[in-house]
């Protein structure tokens, strides 16, 4: 069974909060709500009582609980004994832009640290271009980005799978939408055509991150194309389509940690395939 469906639901009932929880794991709140209805739908049965400001653990949950700590607190311990002698102390350099750390990057660094807690690891928040000349110049090992690398030295993964769709500050419709002011996210280099698409005017901004666009968003007027989120300040353009996403990994074939960061990626990727 996937053991962070079983730290996500301990978390859960010791918060008394979805949102809390997914503070503490750093992840978002829509994959703390997968993470449970997942697991209850492996147990067939109801794990919470869901109202409108509190979370309370059904009598089912509570059996689970005892169940739940210890094979938690098992596997804690065999990663502690077992992965520094698999993989020895090493020095890991990572970055991202800001928007994509914000993505996924707290989720994939504790899974990278679950795995091999005796790491040292820098993190570093850079653009595109200064990724792809460190990762070139082999003086930065993994990186996490929005648009796949066509270079040869370089290896590629999916690691992260995400949802765009249309916000604003106020509630409107796709056609209230289409006739406000649109801030370009560079999301991927089709999304220029899927703005066309959908009849949109020429962009009044273009904002090299998601962060940027929701503080333009938050401040008055526009819309944009923005991650999904569950209890976002801003509000969901009605009838809005939405885009399915990727975030990319990227490390050097012939890094002197390639080795190493090749057996990482299998690990997020085993977790992305799961979630």
């Amino acid at each position: 069974m996937e053991i962070d469906l079983l730290r996500t639901f301990l978390e859960v009932r010791r918060l008394g909060s979805f949102r809390s929880a997914a503070e503490n794991l750093h992840v978002t709140q829509a994959a703390v709500s997968q993470r449970v209805k997942h697991l209850e739908s492996i147990l067939n049965t109801s794990l919470f009582i869901r109202e409108k400001n509190n979370v309370y653990v059904t009598a089912a949950g509570e059996q689970l609980v005892s169940t739940a700590e210890s094979i938690v607190r098992s596997w804690s311990d065999t990663v502690r004994d077992i992965a520094p002698r698999s993989h020895p102390v090493a020095d890991l350099s990572i970055a991202a832009k800001a928007g994509v750390w914000d993505l996924c990057g707290a989720s994939c660094l504790s899974r990278i640290t679950d795995a091999w807690p005796e790491l040292n690891l820098r993190i570093d928040l850079l653009g595109e271009e200064g990724i792809s000349k460190n990762l070139v110049r082999q003086t930065l090992d993994l990186a996490f980005v929005i648009n796949p690398s066509s270079l040869d030295t370089l290896n590629c993964a999916a690691v992260f799978d995400f949802e765009l769709a249309l916000y604003s500050a106020k509630m409107i419709g796709i056609e209230q939408a289409r006739d406000g002011a649109l801030v370009y996210v560079e999301w991927g280099r089709d999304l220029s055509q899927i703005h066309e698409q959908l009849n949109f005017k020429r962009p009044s901004v273009c904002a090299g991150d998601h962060l940027i666009a929701r503080g333009l968003l938050s401040q008055g007027s526009g819309v944009a194309f923005l991650p999904v989120q569950e209890n976002s300040p801003l509000k969901l353009v009605a009838k809005s389509p939405r885009i399915k996403r990727q975030v990319f990994a990227l490390w050097h074939k012939f890094g002197p940690q390639q080795e190493l960061v090749a057996e990482m990626i299998e690990t997020l990727k085993a977790f992305r395939d799961v979630n």
